[in-house]
């Protein structure tokens, strides 16, 4: 789903709340819903709620059902386009609740991802029954069954969509509002892509809300005019232009893009040709980049990180470099997989890995350096090199002797390297 911005759009007759965009800290959040309607409440104006959402956090979302829940008033609520997931329970707080001709609904049980040891899973799953059971008890309360019957229908483990019909059938929903048709038949995939007109909005007030949000996104005042959000746009444009040539070279450095003893060569080209500087840093950069999604790759293969570490291992690597990230990984062991730990054979450790034993009974090995040594040597594993010739010839002249393949491929690589220059 594209990126919206929640805008209050206050009226002669009543206060709108746009929930548009994914649920959790960026699209819509928590804190931003509860502001926008404590400062409707404050105006004394019935209040709406708009939904075009395919759900998010769950946490997030139940904040919010609290914000409409203590508003001592009743908020309508419209279902615009689709309401899913942790979306649709938020719709389900409206008094009274209503969704377009041609707008969907969905209803799931809630899912997660979490790794440990089996009491963090247990505490896990513990957590993700009691959501549940907080969401089937609001959905039932809506429509006028128990909380078990509600798990039973839709918390299965399955995705329950409902059209606008399907959904004032089964007591979900009060009311249909009429739309303008849709071209084609609404079908799940092609209900993410409709953008509804909001009906009940004018162009003036639109363009006031956004002019709001664009001052607060330049840190500008609210009474800053046209003529002051033209001059911020047009001072960041300036201050993108003062390029840090020298924090360039030095961040590449840190990064080990090149060495030290080449920082006079690119202070040089950055000064008399910055054309081809700015193309051979962006094609260190973009190199740099493929690196860290290759190591981070490896390493969810490898179960070093599980797939939502990604992110944050993509931040680091985007800060420190491939070549920092890829040490990191080498001295990070593998995470306990709970099938390796139910699968382990605690009598017999003959089958044994060096993971195992990091992970499993790290003590014992670390009081037997002899074991160590043959695990290691059967593992085979090798730190990967992001150091160049240069540095081991300065500074670990052992190493290249000890591993003969290692120089014979940084000497070709130092020999191709000369050759593009």
């Amino acid at each position: 789903m594209g990126r919206y911005f929640n805008r209050l759009i206050t009226s002669a007759d009543k206060c709108t709340i746009l929930l548009y965009g994914e649920i959790g800290e960026t699209e819509v959040n928590a804190s931003e819903i509860k502001e926008e309607i404590m400062q409707a409440e404050s105006v004394h104006k019935p209040i709406e709620i708009r939904i075009n959402s395919i759900g998010g956090e769950v946490f997030t979302g139940v904040a919010i059902i609290q914000a409409i829940n203590e508003c001592k008033g009743d908020i309508r609520i419209f279902v615009d386009v689709v309401a899913a997931s942790i979306a649709s329970v938020i719709a389900l707080c409206g008094k009274p609740l209503e969704m377009g001709r041609y707008s969907r609904m969905m209803l799931h049980t809630v899912s997660t991802g979490c790794y440990g040891t089996q009491k963090d899973l247990l505490k896990c799953v513990e957590e993700m029954g009691k959501i549940d059971a907080l969401l089937c008890d609001i959905i039932a309360r809506k429509c006028h069954k128990t909380s078990e019957e509600i798990r039973n229908l839709y918390f299965d483990g399955n995705d329950h969509w409902f059209t606008a019909d399907e959904a004032l059938e089964l007591g979900l929903i009060d009311g249909i509002f009429e739309t303008s048709p849709i071209e084609e038949d609404p079908t799940t995939e092609n209900i993410y892509h409709i953008t509804n007109k909001s009906r009940g909005f004018n162009q003036k007030v639109d363009y006031k809300a956004f002019k709001n949000k664009l001052n607060a996104v330049l840190s500008l005042d609210k009474t800053a005019d046209e003529r002051d959000i033209l001059n911020a746009i047009n001072k960041l444009q300036r201050d993108n232009e003062k390029v840090d040539f020298s924090g360039m070279i030095e961040n590449a450095i840190k990064k080990g893009w090149f060495d030290k003893a080449e920082k006079e060569v690119f202070q040089s080209l950055a000064k008399h040709d910055r054309v081809t500087f700015m193309a051979q840093y962006e094609a260190f950069k973009q190199q740099d980049k493929a690196n860290v999604i290759e190591l981070i790759s490896d390493a969810e293969v490898d179960g070093r990180i599980m797939p939502f570490e990604r992110e944050i291992y993509k931040s680091i690597g985007d800060q420190l470099g491939a070549r920092a990230l890829g040490e990191l990984f080498y001295i990070k062991p593998r995470q306990k997989r709970v099938s390796r730990f139910l699968s382990l054979d605690y009598d017999n450790r003959a089958g044994w890995t060096i993971d195992d034993w990091r992970n499993f009974a790290p003590k014992e090995l670390a009081d037997n350096p002899q074991l160590y040594k043959i695990l290691m040597a059967k593992d085979n594993q090798k730190a990967p090199q992001y150091k160049t010739l240069e540095w081991y010839r300065k500074n670990d002249p052992e190493y290249l002797k000890e591993h003969p393949d290692i120089y014979r491929k940084l000497v070709e690589n130092q020999y191709n390297k000369n050759s593009k220059q």
